[in-house]
């Protein structure tokens, strides 16, 4: 799996100069519509599949492993229509939280990362 990502995100890391970039093309990011008053969100259709597949994978895998996305992924799978849709949002944090380590050369610290959440969690 881990291969698969690599060659997903190739190596150029201009390719792709912000997150939201990798997560629509693995279509793990929903497409917003507004039209007048109406706004839809619905499921994007346009993506590598391939890639989706991967990362829903890598996602599905990951809960064995990771706390913050057990705890993600319960607190989200209420409100999906399917598990899949609940791996795809899971799959949507862990390609932003790669893109980061991917643009600073950094390897993945469950624990800083950890650390980083309940910063940004406390009142200010």
């Amino acid at each position: 799996m881990q291969a698969a990502l690599i060659s997903k995100f190739g190596d150029d890391r201009g390719r792709f100069p912000a997150p939201d970039r990798v997560q629509a093309i693995a279509g793990t990011s929903p497409v917003t519509i507004r039209s007048g008053k109406s706004k839809y969100v619905r499921f994007r259709k346009s993506c590598d599949y391939e890639f989706r597949h991967i990362v829903q994978q890598w996602a599905k895998q990951s809960l064995r492993s990771s706390v913050w996305a057990n705890a993600y992924y319960a607190r989200v799978r209420p409100n999906c229509d399917s598990e899949s849709h609940a791996f795809r949002c899971v799959a949507n944090r862990w390609l932003a939280i790669l893109w980061r380590l991917w643009q600073d050369h950094n390897p993945y610290d469950e624990t800083h990362h950890l650390k980083q959440r309940a910063l940004r969690s406390q009142p200010r």
